[in-house]
């Protein structure tokens, strides 16, 4: 999982402009590499960013994980997850977004799911078995993505939900 999702679709983006002003663009290779099947996991924006990268000449590899990472030769091994096959990518500069989860304070407690996020109600934010707590953002089993974005519109539920239960009223916000 990577919790900002746009800041691997922004990286990527800044670099192909500064190659064109700098006159090298044609002399670069950009390829975008994800474990996920589609270029960005919110379905409004996963086609525009689709045409973005075909116009601008990116390259899309979908299904891989790196798996062998060689600075000192500037190789980096990735294998294809539905059929195992590896490649070597040769590069001059490599960025990654290494796997992430949940926090493990979070998963050796009570508060975690399965999976290990906060067990939330996904129109309340409230914890399901304790009423008393809520969570949002990279904690939460939410299914969005774990950004400062999602969870600048998670706050003023949360928010006016906490403020709701404090003072005995129904949760309204959603």
């Amino acid at each position: 999982m990577i919790k900002c999702w746009a800041g691997s679709q922004q990286v990527r983006y800044l670099a192909e402009q500064e190659f064109r002003r700098r006159g090298i663009r044609d002399q670069t290779r950009l390829i975008f590499l994800s474990g996920r099947a589609e270029m960005f996991p919110v379905n409004e924006y996963c086609k525009m960013l689709e045409e973005a990268a075909a116009e601008k000449g990116v390259e899309t590899r979908f299904g891989t994980e790196l798996v062998e990472f060689r600075p000192a030769t500037k190789q980096a091994v990735f294998r294809q997850t539905d059929s195992g096959k590896e490649a070597m990518l040769r590069y001059d500069l490599l960025l990654l977004a290494p796997p992430m989860g949940p926090l493990v304070v979070v998963v050796n407690s009570e508060l975690a799911e399965p999976v290990g996020w906060v067990e939330v109600d996904r129109q309340t934010l409230q914890r399901v078995r304790f009423p008393n707590v809520f969570s949002l953002g990279d904690a939460s089993s939410l299914p969005t993505v774990k950004t400062g974005s999602a969870i600048r519109h998670q706050t003023p539920v949360l928010i006016s939900n906490l403020l709701a239960l404090m003072d005995d009223r129904p949760l309204t916000a959603t």
